[in-house]
Parts: structure tokens; sequence; C-alpha cells
């Protein structure tokens, strides 16, 4: 994940101590970690959905842009624990979770 990070982002984040060496795994075990990006989709359309705020002036290119947020605990991400988003069904999605996703009832609604 961290290499697919870096190749996507060509950033990263690294957290060391004063000194610079490293902390060892055991000050972490609870940690989440998020990233959030936009993304314009090849060879698909966005799906669009009504919302209370629109954009009349969208430029063009702009009109086929998803945004993408991954996480390793969605039951601690602001937007859940706020209520924002409510998890209708299934499970949120933790560590252990791989190629998993939560995916917004309306565009379930369309794929199904």
């Amino acid at each position: 994940m961290e290499k697919s990070l870096n190749e996507v982002s060509l950033s990263s984040i690294v957290v060391q101590k004063k000194d610079g060496s490293e902390f060892e795994n055991q000050y972490f075990n609870n940690s989440v970690f998020e990233y959030d990006f936009v993304s314009k989709l090849e060879d698909a359309k966005a799906v669009s959905i009504k919302q209370g705020v629109t954009l009349d002036s969208l430029p063009e290119e702009y009109k086929n842009v998803v945004s993408v947020f991954g996480t390793n605990n969605t039951s601690k991400n602001v937007i859940f624990r706020s209520g924002v988003f409510t998890l209708i069904s299934g499970k949120n999605i933790n560590s252990k979770d791989r190629n998993s996703i939560l995916i917004h009832s309306d565009l379930a609604k369309r794929i199904i």
C-alpha cells in the first residue's frame, strides 16, 4: 500500500523520533491511516446523484472526477462518527480487510 500511495501521490509521510530513529511498532498499534484524493475516471462514467448544491460553471474536464478515500478503520472516521454518513448494511472496514469498499446507497441501487 505504501508503494502504491507513493506512486500515485508522489508524496509520503514519515514519523520519527527527535533523534531521527524510528518508533517501535508497539507505539502505533491503534493507528488509523487515511488517504483522500480525487481521480479522473477512464473507461468509466461517474454516477451523479441529486445534490443540494450544484456548480453550473463546472468545466467539462471535471465532470468525470470522483473522490476516493482510503482508511484502515471507517468506524473512527469523522464522517461516520459525526453522522454525515451512516452505514446501512454490511460492516465497517478495519485493518484486517483487504480489497474492501463501502459505496453510497444510490450507487448500490444503480449497479444491482
